[in-house]
């Protein structure tokens, strides 16, 4: 029985315990399974983080890609923007190159025509002159010839009167001859009768007296004959003198034309230095004309200061200096005003060439010559900048 109690007990006991078995067992199964299944979450959330791990880098690495892409766009943009401002300011360069160079060949073109038409104003003044000059020539010719006639004629009669007065003279020395004969005889005849006495040489003072006062009538006939002739010889070389004159500032006017068109060197030293020697002919000509110092004092200067100033500008070239822009000014300057001093000598020298005589044409202040050299005078003040006082 007790056999049987403790098989039972046995059986029990084992029944118990491949209960407990089971239990353990399905306990480790659940555990198991319930390991695996953590495990298999794990997996998933392992599976699922690495996804998201990969789709984040994958977003990132499209995002990235999407900057890095963005960016080129960026540079490719800026690089076509910098280019189009390279292009744009390559084009305004050239647009201003054509606009500078079109402004220059305008510029150039125009200067072009203005020296071209100086040129032309030139060459129409200078074929002017040149008539003028003929037509001066032919005057002065003619002048020439008249004056030679007149000469001749007043020669003619200076040789007659010279002639009737050396007959008178001869009158004159025949009788004082006698008259002196007669006092000598009458002093010795008084010295013979009385040695002593004054009256012969009272007789003597009185002779002598008679004589001198007959010699000096003869002389004053001569003189008379003789002043006029000197007056005649003095018009007729004033008259020279200012046609020379006028000849001389002429020359000046034509070379300082030529100067204003010459670009050599050497073309224009020779002018200057010519301008510099007619300008001091010119200067000497007025001195030697009987004008009062005051009418002409500016205009003396100012024929003076040109000389010096054309001196001043040939010595600049040969030490290899250009003439400047402001010279050129200076120089055009310079015709005006010689251009007006001309005018001015030739309507005089007209008014001389009719018959009038240079002491008239300045013998008061409202005389003809007088009122011209004033218009001169004024003609000095309107150009304070020019005046060259020498180097």
């Amino acid at each position: 029985m007790e056999k049987k109690n403790n098989s039972a007990k046995e059986k029990v006991k084992k029944a118990s315990q491949k209960s407990v078995d089971n239990n353990n067992e399905v306990e480790n199964l659940e555990q198991k399974k319930e390991k695996e299944n953590l495990q298999a979450d794990k997996r998933v959330k392992d599976a699922k983080i690495k996804k998201e791990k990969e789709a984040l880098k994958e977003q990132q690495k499209m995002h990235v890609k999407q900057q890095a892409e963005q960016k080129k766009k960026q540079a490719k943009l800026l690089k076509e923007q910098k280019k189009k401002r390279k292009e744009a300011i390559k084009q305004e360069k050239a647009e201003k190159k054509a606009s500078e160079k079109a402004r220059k060949q305008a510029q150039k073109q125009e200067r072009i025509a203005q020296k071209n038409q100086k040129k032309q104003a030139i060459k129409a003044q200078k074929m002017q002159l040149k008539q003028q000059l003929q037509r001066l020539q032919a005057q002065k010719k003619r002048e020439k010839q008249l004056a030679k006639e007149q000469l001749r004629e007043e020669k003619r009669e200076r040789k007659l009167a010279r002639k009737h007065e050396s007959k008178e003279e001869k009158r004159a020395r025949i009788s004082a001859l006698k008259q002196e004969k007669a006092r000598k005889k009458e002093q010795k005849r008084q010295l013979r009768g009385n040695r002593k006495s004054i009256a012969p040489w009272l007789t003597a003072v009185i002779s002598l007296g008679t004589a001198c006062l007959v010699l000096a009538s003869v002389l004053t006939v001569y003189m008379m004959g003789d002043r006029t002739y000197m007056k005649s010889e003095a018009d007729y070389q004033y008259r020279q003198n200012f046609s020379d004159l006028v000849d001389y500032v002429d020359n000046i006017d034509v070379n300082l034309s030529k100067v204003l068109v010459s670009s050599d060197k050497r073309e224009q030293q020779k002018l200057f230095g010519e301008i510099s020697s007619q300008s001091l002919l010119a200067e000497h000509g007025l001195q030697n004309l009987p004008i009062d110092y005051e009418n002409k004092y500016n205009t003396a200067k100012f024929i003076n200061q040109m000389g010096d100033y054309s001196k001043y500008l040939n010595n600049r070239l040969i030490d290899g200096y250009s003439i400047s822009e402001q010279e050129f000014e200076n120089v055009e300057t310079l015709k005006e005003r010689n251009a007006i001093l001309k005018s001015n000598l030739i309507s005089l020298n007209k008014e001389i060439n009719d018959g009038a005589k240079i002491e008239d044409l300045f013998s008061s202040s409202d005389a003809f010559g007088v009122k011209l050299f004033a218009e001169m005078e004024n003609q000095a003040v309107d150009y304070p900048q020019l005046i060259y006082d020498g180097p």
